[in-house]
């Protein structure tokens, strides 16, 4: 439909592409089109995040807003104006999804090192704290790397969606040793966490030996 305005055609509403969601570091791009053979032209786009005009720099692509590298500020919402001679529309909100690289908690609710008393029981945990929280896909712990599983009697594994325990029942000196823990969550590479089984401070070999229970 013809405007009144010298007989020429408004905008289109934007259409977007949002690549959201997408992680910290990472390139993204919106790109808006809001044109067709009947719109007038030229037709200048314009961003603005949780309603203040942003940037387009990077790019000469027209109604593209580059993000390079992503940062966690980018989060929002976000609308791209189509704008010419005959007027201009706006596009829907658009929610930009950022996700933070997960990570142990900074409130070092688990320790990377851990004493562990023979005869008694050890654990590890992993928490995940991301912003939104990431879909993980799966826990694995292993010991020097040997994959550790429930269907030993030794280890007991449980996992949520934002945390994995490995619990090491009657520990003895052969428990001292690496673990690791690799968590895998949407969006992301593998991260590998890793932890220590240490004997008690001050304790020797031979008063560990004495400390065993006996059969």
């Amino acid at each position: 439909m013809k405007s009144r305005l010298n007989d020429q055609f408004p905008p289109l509403t934007p259409t977007v592409k949002n690549p959201s969601p997408i992680k910290v570091g990472d390139t993204a791009k919106f790109t808006c089109n809001a044109e067709n053979e009947n719109v007038t032209k030229p037709v200048t786009y314009t961003w603005a995040k949780n309603g203040t005009t942003v940037s387009q720099s990077g790019t000469k692509e027209p109604g593209a807003l580059l993000f390079s590298p992503v940062k966690k500020a980018d989060a929002g919402k976000y609308v791209c104006v189509a704008k010419n001679d005959a007027g201009s529309k706006a596009s829907t909100v658009q929610d930009f999804v950022v996700y933070y690289s997960p990570r142990i908690d900074p409130e070092a609710k688990m320790k990377y090192d851990v004493e562990g008393e023979i005869g008694k029981e050890a654990s590890f945990e992993l928490f995940i704290i991301a912003k939104p929280t990431p879909a993980t896909t799966g826990y694995i712990w292993s010991k020097a790397d040997i994959k550790l599983s429930n269907s030993s009697s030794k280890y007991e594994i449980t996992s949520g969606s934002t945390s994995s325990k490995l619990s090491i029942k009657n520990v003895t000196s052969s428990d001292y040793d690496n673990y690791t823990c690799s968590v895998q969550t949407s969006g992301f590479q593998a991260m590998v966490f890793k932890f220590n089984l240490l004997k008690p401070a001050g304790i020797g070999d031979v008063w560990l030996m004495e400390r065993r229970p006996k059969p």
